[in-house]
């Protein structure tokens, strides 16, 4: 039978065995995987306290609130996860910060508007003026990459800074040999946001000749 819960019931009803389907009542998409995953890795489906993205830490407070891969790949591309980690960060992790208290937000970018994204747009980067500073390791470097003394990492030559690797060359090729990671390519999309940290629009941003018309 269909009814209305929260998310203490669904760890309940998770520990006593039973199936359970979760369903957003406005946009009717099935949240089940998502929801049983946050409850689970969290703790709070084994009856223990959790941390973890949507989980509740209301009486805890943060000098370092870290936050690593809030979004998974499969539910990263659904509107309504997304909003929820939002609405979950703003409602309640970044309220948990004490004073002075530090961030570091951990992730995978697979699309423009997870919550790194999302949360750049809000407060913008250190470069920009903004709250953040912002780390990328692409698998294949898009520039030349150089690290500064105090160990930033910065694209283009800066007096002091030290080669780490030019315009194309993979990250730890020893490990990791460059026609291995070009297999991975197959895929552009996933190399884009996967290796790269750099989400696209998917098909959505390819034109294809199927959407041209010949006028004469």
């Amino acid at each position: 039978r269909s009814r209305y819960v929260t998310l203490d019931q669904i760890a309940e009803m998770i520990r006593a065995g039973q199936d359970v389907k979760i369903i957003d009542n406005t946009s009717k998409e099935d949240l089940t995987s998502f929801v049983v995953h946050q409850l689970t890795t969290s703790g709070a489906a084994r009856g223990e306290g959790g941390d973890q993205v949507g989980a509740g830490i209301a009486g805890y407070g943060a000098n370092v609130l870290i936050i690593d891969d809030p979004h998974r790949d499969k539910d990263a591309y659904s509107e309504t996860v997304r909003a929820n980690i939002h609405r979950w960060y703003k409602s309640s992790a970044r309220t948990r910060l004490m004073p002075g208290a530090g961030q570091l937000l951990i992730a995978t970018r697979w699309t423009f508007d997870d919550l790194i994204g999302t949360v750049l747009d809000e407060e913008g980067t250190i470069e920009e003026g903004g709250l953040w500073e912002k780390v990328e390791y692409p698998c294949q470097a898009t520039q030349d990459e150089f690290r500064m003394p105090n160990g930033r990492v910065v694209h283009g030559y800066t007096p002091g800074a030290t080669l780490l690797r030019r315009k194309g060359e993979y990250l730890h090729p020893d490990r990791y040999p460059a026609e291995e990671m070009e297999k991975h390519k197959a895929d552009p999309v996933v190399w884009a946001a996967l290796y790269q940290q750099q989400p696209t629009a998917g098909d959505a941003a390819m034109f294809k000749r199927s959407n041209f018309q010949l006028c004469k």
